[in-house]
């Protein structure tokens, strides 16, 4: 293979073709034609190898090109219209192939360039396109590549096509197909998964489906030109069309749409439905389907390998009623939640769902949890982020084998929870609240036993005196921005608050306690201590008030502890699971601190004091030597300037004492002849 048929050159010169066609044609009617050419001049090429015998071509059809070019220069319709019938003639002989080529007739049909597909056809008779010069593995990879990038540079409408590379390396790795399975994508996009599947083991077969025909034919190309002749690519909207196979698949993949509901009317008639739902429903949410639609693919002993919004793993009503399900059937194997961003064109979190219809003996009645969310991605961008290999490595490892990760970023973070914990959580999947590092921290302590929930400190009444309206008396009214955002000022200052006067529409709890404030939604967390003396204040009601029992724990260190990283981090764990980051008074009262006994609790608060001033010195003299640095730089500076100036000076100074003689002397000679100055 030379250097010009490497993928990078074929790279090169395909998108150099195209920024060409570009500049006169629609960007997608550009890139449609020119991956229509390049595939049939590779299609061409291998009937004339022989290496696909069922292919009917014409000794007209190997010809096209040179009819083009002489009807493109006489008559440029008529090359448009020859170009057309050929290629569908070639299309209708070979009923495997489709309607392959309809990207090439749609934009020659709305665009009838002929002198621009002239260039194209020109550049691309200078290639020798054959297996012997390019390779299948060569060919097929600078295929997929140029389509990834196409529909890359068209933005949010190209990237739904198609699936982020690392995903798909991560999604065929936890897949792991044996020779001979079949593998059923329904939303097979551009075909990037399923050929990642077929490098991966070409000894597979292959049934996708796609809805848009434009799609399904650069799906078909895609396929075909990694070698992957055989596979079935059905033209139907998954969700809406069935589309039955035999046999059965062993392994369901696919990457549905995030967020997409269905009409009712057009699913209850549906077999793949394995779970009743309400028909008076008008929309059906589109990800409890497109995963019964997988199972429902899949023979008795098959799996299912999908990706998910994380919020499915958490949320109530129908995801709830999917994961009910799928637990009660221990079908789910694993769960892997992974960082924002890996998707181009959302940033919301994404999760893995592993469902195994037929878990091996040692894998049954538990779930490996696998917790990759707050995994080091590298990224270009906010939405440009990417695994990295040895991270894919580790996190399909972690799911075939069963062992503890050798990579640092997951240890703590992966774990296997019995069915009933799940059960207990009220179906709950969310790999962070059984594979975090915080909670082997939290076991550790509950062994020491010193671990407790706060509803322990807190007293079971709240006060209730609640006003919908601004109450008759003007007092402070307390909003989460003036609670604190740290421990060094925990007890709440109300001198600088608006009065409900001031606010005039309010309403919120009057407060006439000693109690403890919290916000209840927002990213960061503020709390501050109310310490009632005469007058009571007015709090919003996105605060949470508990009255705390001061004879258990004291409260300075009580609000070190909910500082404290180990607390927040179980915060988070509720926070993130609801869209407003917010977390009700019961779930806070489930979360847990470390309390020792009241005389620990002081040595902790004296500890903790001297620690923060000592901090508080430290910045102070790293500020002063800061200053000092910056004064010394200063005068080193003003040195460097005044000894330039000197040095300038010195080397002028004989000159300029030079120049002065000269004119003295003049002046002199003008004084003794008597004559005036000019």
């Amino acid at each position: 293979m030379s250097d010009q048929h490497s993928p990078q050159a074929l790279e090169s010169l395909f998108f150099a073709t195209l920024d060409a066609l570009r500049g006169v044609w629609d960007a997608n009617n550009a890139s449609s034609a020119l991956f229509s050419l390049v595939f049939l001049k590779r299609l061409l090429a291998l009937h004339e190898e022989g290496a696909l015998p069922w292919l009917q071509i014409l000794p007209s059809d190997a010809r096209w090109n040179e009819a083009f070019k002489q009807a493109a220069v006489n008559d440029t319709p008529l090359a448009v219209q020859q170009l057309i019938r050929t290629v569908t003639a070639i299309t209708k002989r070979n009923p495997l192939m489709g309607h392959l080529f309809v990207p090439l007739v749609l934009a020659l049909e709305e665009e009838p360039n002929a002198q621009l597909l002239l260039q194209a056809v020109l550049v691309l008779e200078e290639l020798d396109f054959s297996t012997a010069a390019i390779p299948v593995p060569i060919f097929g990879r600078f295929f997929n590549n140029s389509l990834y990038k196409t529909a890359w540079r068209a933005g949010k409408i190209g990237i739904k096509r198609t699936t982020p590379k690392t995903l798909n390396r991560l999604l065929v790795a936890l897949t792991n197909c044996q020779p001979g399975e079949v593998v059923y994508d329904p939303v097979a996009g551009q075909g990037s998964t399923l050929v990642g599947l077929y490098q991966h083991c070409p000894d597979i077969r292959l049934v996708g489906q796609e809805q848009n025909i434009h799609i399904w034919a650069l799906c078909k190309m895609n396929l075909w030109a990694n070698g992957a002749y055989r596979a079935d690519l059905i033209r139907t909207n998954a969700l809406v069309e069935t589309a039955p196979f035999e046999p059965q698949a062993d392994v369901a993949i696919g990457h549905f749409p995030f967020g997409q509901s269905i009409p009712s009317s057009l699913v209850k008639e549906q077999s793949y439905t394995l779970m009743p739902f309400d028909l008076n429903m008008p929309q059906i949410a589109g990800n409890g389907l497109f995963v019964q639609l997988l199972l429902s693919k899949v023979s008795i002993t098959g799996r299912v390998v999908t990706l998910l919004p994380i919020q499915s793993l958490h949320n109530k009503r129908e995801d709830r009623r999917l994961r009910e399900w799928l637990v009660r059937r221990d079908w789910i194997e694993a769960v892997i939640t992974l960082p924002y961003g890996l998707l181009f064109t959302t940033g919301i979190p994404i999760c893995i769902l592993v469902l195994n219809k037929n878990k091996p003996q040692p894998k049954k009645d538990q779930i490996v949890f696998i917790n990759g969310a707050n995994l080091s991605v590298r990224h270009q961008s906010r939405l440009q982020r990417r695994l990295a290999p040895e991270q894919i490595d580790a996190i399909a490892a972690a799911l075939h084998r069963q062992e503890a990760s050798h990579l640092p970023e997951l240890n703590a973070c992966i774990s296997k929870v019995p069915l009933q914990d799940v059960i207990d959580n009220d179906y709950n999947l969310d790999a962070k609240r059984y594979a975090s590092p915080f909670l082997e921290q939290l076991r550790q302590l509950d062994a020491r036993g010193r671990l407790i929930q706060l509803s322990q400190v807190f007293h079971s009444e709240r006060p209730a005196l609640w006003f919908d309206e601004t109450p008759h008396q003007d007092l402070p009214y307390i909003r989460p921005d003036d609670l604190s955002p740290s421990i060094a000022n925990y007890l709440l200052d109300v001198s600088g608050v608006q009065t409900s006067d001031q606010v005039r529409r309010v309403a919120g709890r009057v407060i006439n306690e000693s109690v403890l404030l919290v916000n209840r939604s927002g990213k960061w967390f503020r709390a501050s201590y109310f310490r009632f003396r005469e007058k009571p204040i007015l709090v919003n009601e996105d605060i949470m008030t508990f009255r705390v029992d001061e004879q258990t724990v004291l409260i300075e260190y009580l609000l070190l502890q909910l500082h404290d990283s180990l607390f927040l981090q179980q915060l988070n764990m509720y926070k993130t699971e609801d869209p407003n980051r917010s977390i009700h008074e019961e779930q806070f009262e489930s979360l847990q601190i470390n309390l020792p006994e009241l005389d620990e609790q002081a040595q902790i608060i004296r500890e903790t004091k001297l620690r923060l001033l000592q901090e508080e010195e430290r910045k102070v003299e790293r500020l002063r030597q800061d200053l000092n640095l910056g004064k010394q730089r200063a005068q080193n500076e003003q040195h460097k300037i005044i000894s330039s100036l000197q040095h300038e000076l010195g080397n002028r100074l004989p000159t300029v004492l030079t120049e002065l003689k000269n004119l003295k002397d003049f002046l002199k000679d003008k004084e003794t002849d008597g004559s005036p100055l000019q």
